[in-house]
């Protein structure tokens, strides 16, 4: 019966002191949560993927590429170049204390201003097509693949448009006979203006729209998608309970233990 009021009394005192935490939790000023609730954080934009298929988004002739065409975001940069959550943070933390700041603020603005350095590209936004058209009509097949006829542009996820700066082509031609049909081939290279584009974190907030080659004309639409790649390092800072609530759970947890002590005696 000893053993039984003591084990009973002792988990009242755990479920007493998990309401008065949640209890505490809830009622965090509004001020005070402001500051500890920090939003889902933006990152600079990597493919995914660097290669992206061709898509048919409308139009009249959705066979004016084949389905091996392809493009490849040429500047990605690899997860070893984008710096360290202990090198971008360490300082900025330390000195968020020291200043009697939010360190997890302050821990992740720095991360969120390295990794913008790091994406920040050294030269042109670049993007290879690797075109492929096998249309009834061979002349405009030998056209599409260079590009000729079509209008094109970068489309961003905030719906932006980035105008390319610059298109070379590649002097070699494929040419297959297919039948009566031709494949031409050819691989055109692209340039857009350098700059870092910043997208929501998938990580936190979910798979979005991606950043987009749009290839338009002979009353169509073309375009390869390259979606965002998560940053799970750079996840939503969860609120913190403040040190009020924190004050407030020890007492209670105290003054809970004492009580559940005294009557564990009194079955002795």
């Amino acid at each position: 019966m000893i053993a039984f009021a003591r084990r009973y009394t002792a988990k009242l005192a755990l479920m007493v002191l998990a309401t008065l935490v949640a209890v505490g939790c809830q009622t965090t000023p509004k001020s005070d949560e402001g500051r500890r609730m920090m939003p889902p954080p933006r990152i600079p934009f990597q493919p995914y993927s660097v290669q992206a298929s061709v898509r048919v988004a409308e139009g009249r002739y959705p066979n004016l590429f084949t389905g091996t065409s392809h493009a490849v975001w040429e500047n990605a940069l690899p997860d070893a170049a984008m710096m360290s959550k202990e090198t971008a943070t360490t300082e900025a933390k330390m000195e968020a204390i020291e200043q009697g700041e939010d360190p997890a603020a302050a821990e992740t603005k720095a991360l969120e201003d390295a990794r913008m350095r790091a994406a920040t590209p050294s030269g042109p936004i670049e993007i290879t097509c690797y075109l492929e058209s096998q249309f009834p009509d061979m002349s405009v097949a030998y056209d599409v693949v260079g590009l000729r006829g079509l209008e094109f542009h970068l489309e961003l996820p905030d719906g932006r448009q980035l105008m390319p700066i610059q298109k070379t082509l590649d002097p070699e031609l494929s040419e297959t006979p297919v039948g009566a049909l031709r494949r031409y081939g050819r691989k055109v290279r692209l340039y857009f203006p350098a700059q870092v584009i910043v997208v929501d974190n998938p990580a936190v907030s979910g798979p979005g729209k991606g950043v987009r080659l749009v290839l338009e004309g002979h009353e169509s639409q073309f375009y390869f998608e390259w979606p965002a790649r998560p940053d799970v390092r750079a996840s939503a800072k969860k609120p913190l309970p403040t040190r009020e609530v924190m004050a407030f759970s020890r007492r209670a947890y105290q003054g809970v233990a004492r009580r559940a002590k005294n009557i564990s005696h009194e079955f002795d």
